[in-house]
């Protein structure tokens, strides 16, 4: 998480160092979310400050101390923020995102008229403040366990009951394409999002574009927890479960919906809650550990107070009670307004959404689009027809499509409203419930919170059949049609579709028999098969006229090269090739396929080009670019143009990627298509 504050600028230093038993007067600041936030921890809390510098990116040991105290002793009351003193912007994302550290980043030199480190007199680096919320030093410069002991004696708990949780890792930072970056629109983009200018709070809750392009697969996990949650409340009298693998298998048939396809190896960080039957990466809030806690919350706070979040974004993703998903900083009780209860009108409608959302859900999956009118959820979906009446207005709810068909042709694809509930929440604002099941408020106008630039984000239930071909009769008659996990599709104003295609692990194993194995494309050598490594090709089915597909690739060993297929299309199983390293890793050059043929005697060859040899072993970016128009085709490897080749046929069709008797991985797989 990434905040940059702006601050009054002083060059002024105190008479002397901060010391324990002084104090430090209340100061708020607003974050370029533009979120006012306090520099003292709230009522009954306290607040570790860091003050940094360039040291400290160099030496992981002050953040695996300073992460390991915040996860140590955040639930029991503790803060932190860090001041950061002559470090460079760029170096501070950078650094921040690797670590995925979770509480606000000051950059001393960003200040325009106070700097703390100045103000406060801080000469020694690393060094920290404990602060209660008085404003009062309690102790400085802690290290060690000297900061465990002295944190521990304030907040009066025991070191045994509160484990070190296991140390912190460095995580990967997740990067979204360039293509979908749109300059003007409310945000600049720098790594992990660092600011936001103009966003309205909706927006801000929902997330702005890129934010929900880079989490929507874990906002789809989110959505299918949400309806489990749901159900799980119906049959147990209101109650949430005591973990969320208590939803396994009777609520959540798969897993791996537990954890977050961004970031699918990592986890929420608190060793105390960790559940004990199934591997989650998601935080859940109402642990028998928290439960009390959360439950007080609910009373404060309403529907509003997350009952799952994920750490593994630029700003936390959190669920609600309410069923709403939402973005917010570490500290979410500074972004939701208090004294709201789960008696507020605007509760029992999301109440009453969510359970629509899943009769919805089921009638979907079983007849394979929406029904026509609500009433035909009765009496296989929904018991009582009072669900479809508004609480507030006792009006029927008004439901706004009449079949899938609608739907597809809407531009707004998934996170077009179903229905819509109003005037509910302060100020007229609407509740709406989502094509994808997911409930979110907006004002009247709910379109203006999808960017007109880029106006459809739409991650595919269903995702982007890969359709597998082989070399061979016998190997045709054992393939199988794949389907790509994690596919997220985004179409853009100007006439562009942006295909991502992914697997948890990022990378896609191109080797031997293509299957399918756990809902994800993999790759194994099939007994059946011993020279079924041999010419494996897989093909992406959207047809492309114009535009281009990328990717970056590792060749392993082999002899006959790699390469692509583009103006693939069937029945008639025609389509180019363009092989890289063919020929015992040293040829380049173009074919043409009139049908799928083991010997190649259908095979015209179009041009030969120079010598190509792969380095084993050696990450390469490949980019081909298709013009169907023109005729035109051209190939850059890192960047650098290796062939433009023009002919008299046309080259619509499909995108793909071929192995011939060559281990190789590929990852990033995108596919551009300009309409």
């Amino acid at each position: 998480m990434i905040l940059l504050f702006t601050l009054p600028y002083s060059t002024a230093r105190a008479d002397e160092s901060p010391a324990a038993g002084g104090a430090v007067s209340q100061l708020t600041v607003e974050s370029m979310e533009g979120l006012s936030i306090s520099l003292l921890p709230p009522a009954g809390k306290f607040m570790l400050i860091h003050f940094w510098t360039n040291q400290e990116l160099e030496s992981d040991i002050p953040v695996k101390d300073a992460i390991s105290i915040y996860q140590r002793f955040h639930e029991k009351g503790l803060e932190s923020v860090c001041v950061w003193n002559g470090v460079l912007t760029d170096l501070l994302l950078s650094f921040s995102g690797s670590w995925q550290i979770p509480w606000p980043q000051i950059d001393n030199q960003n200040f325009v008229w106070v700097r703390p480190v100045e103000l406060w007199g801080v000469d020694e680096f690393p060094y920290n403040l404990l602060l209660n919320d008085k404003g009062r030093i309690l102790a400085t410069n802690l290290k060690g366990n000297e900061a465990n002991e002295t944190i521990a004696k304030f907040l009066s708990v025991s070191l045994d009951d509160i484990p070190m949780p296991e140390p912190a890792k460095k995580k990967p930072k997740q990067a979204i394409p360039a293509q979908t970056l749109v300059g003007g629109y409310g945000m600049v983009f720098s790594g992990t999002i660092n600011r936001f200018v103009g966003v309205n709070p909706f927006e801000r809750r929902l997330g702005v574009l890129q934010e929900r392009f880079e989490a929507e697969g874990c906002k789809m996990n989110l959505r299918q927890i949400s309806m489990a949650l749901t159900e799980y409340r119906t049959d147990h009298q209101g109650e949430l479960p005591q973990w969320l693998s208590d939803l396994y298998p009777t609520y959540l048939q798969d897993q791996s919906l537990l954890l977050c396809p961004t970031n699918a190896s990592a986890d929420h960080g608190y060793s105390d809650m960790v559940d004990p039957k199934l591997r989650t990466g998601y935080l859940y809030e109402f642990a028998p550990q928290s439960r009390a806690w959360k439950t007080q919350q609910l009373s404060e706070y309403g529907d509003q107070v997350p009952v799952v979040r994920c750490y593994s974004h630029g700003r936390h993703l959190n669920l609600s009670y309410g069923g709403e998903i939402y973005f917010t900083g570490q500290m979410w009780e500074n972004e939701c307004p208090v004294g709201r209860t789960l008696d507020d009108p605007d509760a029992i409608v999301r109440k009453q959404l969510r359970e629509i959302a899943v009769a919805l859900a089921k009638y979907k999956k079983d007849h394979n689009e929406l029904p026509s009118q609500l009433i035909d959820l009765c009496t296989d979906y929904v018991k009582d027809e009072s669900l479809f009446i508004c609480p507030n207005t006792k009006e029927p709810l008004v439901y706004r499509f009449v079949s899938k068909k609608e739907v597809k042709q809407n531009e707004y694809g998934n996170y077009t409203p179903v229905i819509r509930v109003q005037p509910v929440l302060a100020g007229g604002d609407v509740i709406n419930l989502a094509y994808s099941g997911e409930i979110y408020s907006s004002e009247e106008n709910w379109e203006q919170l999808f960017n007109p630039q880029i106006f459809n984000l739409q991650t595919s239930e269903d995702t982007i059949p890969i359709a597998t071909f082989k070399s061979s009769p016998l190997e045709q008659e054992k393939s199988q049609p794949v389907i790509a996990a994690a596919t997220s599709i985004v179409s853009t104003s100007s006439g562009k579709t942006i295909i991502q295609i992914k697997e948890k692990e990022q990378v896609l194993a191109l080797e031997g028999h293509w299957n399918m194995q756990n809902g994800k494309l993999t790759a194994n050598d099939d007994p059946n098969f011993p020279n079924s490594v041999t010419h494996k090709k897989i093909c992406f089915t959207p047809d492309v006229k114009t535009g281009e597909i990328s990717f970056r690739i590792k060749v392993e060993w082999g002899w006959d090269g790699t390469g692509l297929v583009f103006g693939f299309h069937s029945p008639q199983d025609s389509y180019f090739k363009l092989s890289l390293g063919a020929m015992s890793n040293n040829a380049m050059f173009v074919d043409k396929f009139e049908c799928l043929d083991p010997m190649g005697t259908n095979r015209a060859r179009l041009t030969e080009l120079e010598p190509f040899e792969w380095k084993y072993g050696e990450w390469y970016h490949v980019r081909m670019a298709i013009n169907s128009s023109n005729r035109k085709m051209e190939c850059y490897i890192n960047d650098e143009k290796i062939i433009s080749f023009e002919t008299d046929e046309k080259f619509s069709g499909k995108f793909g990627i071929f192995s011939g008797a060559s281990k190789m991985k590929l990852e990033d797989i995108q596919i551009v298509i300009e309409e």
